[in-house]
């Protein structure tokens, strides 16, 4: 299953849905009521890989695990993710776990999870100066989640993006 997490209205995403492949999990968490990640970091301890926040989001870590790849829709913001996406990847906090390993040089935390998915990503708007610095955050975000394989795609406004690009 691929794991699709966009931040489309639900009216615009019906204008792509058609375009995604039948075995894909579609999350669009505007207007969906998910809460923000209140970093109690329950889901490493109290109830590993699982938030205790009762939103329909909880099992977010284990959907993350579980995927054959990961794909990220977003607008870019001042350089980064939007804030729809942002909250995703928050609550998926569970996905690793507490304990740190040295990788290149540096402390990561582990994956829960054995299996390690794609990373694909289509970002949408901002300037050339914020799709570069983007670019960085992709990068630290594969690294971070343990993903080796992260594939980014830029469109300049949400009309000209290519669906077909992630899939």
């Amino acid at each position: 299953m691929t794991l699709l997490i966009h931040d489309l209205f639900p009216y615009e995403w019906a204008l792509y849905e058609g375009l995604v492949p039948a075995d894909t999990c579609v999350i669009t968490p505007k207007e969906s009521g998910i809460q923000k990640c209140k970093g109690c970091l329950s889901c490493w301890y109290r109830t590993p890989g699982r938030c205790i926040q009762s939103d329909g989001f909880d099992e977010l870590p284990r959907l993350f695990g579980e995927a054959s790849a990961l794909v990220f829709i977003t607008e870019i913001i001042y350089g980064g993710f939007s804030p729809e996406v942002k909250t995703v990847l928050d609550r998926s906090l569970g996905y690793l776990l507490p304990t740190l390993a040295m990788r290149k040089e540096k402390l990561y935390r582990n994956a829960r999870f054995n299996f390690v998915p794609p990373l694909k990503i289509l970002a949408y708007g901002g300037t050339q100066i914020e799709q570069e610095h983007f670019k960085g955050m992709a990068a630290a975000l594969g690294k971070t989640l343990d993903l080796d394989n992260v594939q980014i795609s830029f469109a300049f406004s949400r009309e000209e993006m290519n669906i077909g690009e992630v899939f």
